[in-house]
């Protein structure tokens, strides 16, 4: 199953919603959505609901990574400062995938 859909479709409405509402709102509304996303995904066994849950994580979370350069190129000082927060963000993810399927094999072992 492909979930790269909620990419395009959270891309889509996350560049209306940012032009509209505050960003500090909408940061803390898409946290607040992902946690209880995250949470209903711990608590079902039901395959679709897994899969919807999984959608929305990935819809809430194109919110925080489409505001990440922004943050960077807003608050760095100069451009290398800009440069390595830039860095440290995009290897967030990969890292953060890569030792989540570390940390569950190892428990599962």
């Amino acid at each position: 199953m492909n979930f790269n859909k909620n990419l395009n479709l959270g891309s889509i409405i996350a560049t209306f919603v940012y032009q509209k509402f505050n960003t500090k709102l909408i940061l803390l509304s898409v946290i607040v959505g992902m946690a209880v996303s995250l949470i209903m995904f711990t608590q079902t066994s039901d395959f679709n609901f897994l899969i919807f849950c999984r959608f929305l994580t990935g819809f809430f979370q194109v919110f925080v990574s489409i505001f990440y350069p922004v943050w960077a190129d807003t608050f760095g000082t100069n451009e290398k400062v800009k440069t390595m927060w830039l860095t440290l963000l995009l290897l967030c993810g990969p890292i953060g995938t890569l030792l989540g399927y570390l940390l569950g094999g190892a428990i599962v072992n």
